[in-house]
């Protein structure tokens, strides 16, 4: 057998097997009311920890970390770790390679700071420090991790240093179109797969979907982020 028939083989495989389990259970995985609101709030502005979600969804810490721990073995939910903080995004959204960079983007400090260097271009370290309220010492801590990032570039004026914000940001947005559109499908597919009627797709924008999905006797919408460098908190 080929190399490329038998990836093909255990794909398919996988496959039926995700479709016979969930079959097996009575309730959609999405069922779940506070399930749905921590999947939509990931999809929305993922790379985010279980402190940021609780406060999104207004759900306790501890039912967000269970319901996490689900989603994981589902295969919806991804965790990766800054430091000692656990921070999780949505499989097939965000890439391993995407996850710093969201990450930075949805730190309610450092997009403060981006936000300010974006809006006025040229400005000091001072500046920013006095616009933002922050201390010098968070502002000059938070733009070198801007910088690390590639979103911030710092540029000498003589004595002093000017931040200018860069092109990536924008640049990765117009990249990810095709992505979005990928996403849709596989997050269809993999809901599909939950047994019950199939999937209906009731609004569609270029930066999130509503999905009707469930079982006959139990339909329910759930809405999915698809684009995030349109919904995160930077963005």
């Amino acid at each position: 057998m080929s190399k490329g028939v038998g990836k093909a083989l255990a794909s398919a495989i996988k496959d039926e097997e995700i479709k016979t389990a969930a079959k097996k259970s009575s309730r959609h995985i999405f069922f779940n009311s506070h399930r749905r609101n921590i999947y939509s709030a990931l999809t929305l502005t993922p790379c985010i920890g279980i402190s940021q979600l609780a406060s999104r969804t207004g759900i306790a810490q501890n039912t967000v970390g269970w319901h996490l721990e689900t989603l994981i073995k589902a295969g919806y939910i991804s965790e990766n770790r800054m430091g000692r903080r656990r921070i999780f995004f949505p499989q097939g959204l965000i890439t391993d390679n995407e996850f710093e960079f969201f990450y930075i983007l949805n730190m309610p400090r450092l997009v403060d700071i981006l936000f300010k260097v974006i809006e006025g271009n040229g400005m000091s370290q001072a500046k920013v420090a006095e616009l933002t309220g922050h201390s010098r010492q968070t502002v000059a801590k938070a733009l070198a991790e801007l910088g690390t990032a590639n979103l911030v570039t710092r540029v000498a004026d003589g004595n002093n240093i000017r931040y200018y914000s860069t092109t990536l940001l924008p640049d990765r947005a117009e990249e990810f179109y095709q992505h979005s559109k990928d996403f849709s499908e596989h997050i269809i597919k993999k809901l599909g797969h939950q047994g019950g009627k199939s999937p209906d797709i009731i609004k569609k924008g270029l930066d999130r979907i509503i999905i009707e999905v469930g079982f006959a006797s139990g339909r329910f919408t759930i809405e999915v982020g698809i684009n995030p460098y349109i919904t995160c908190s930077s963005c």
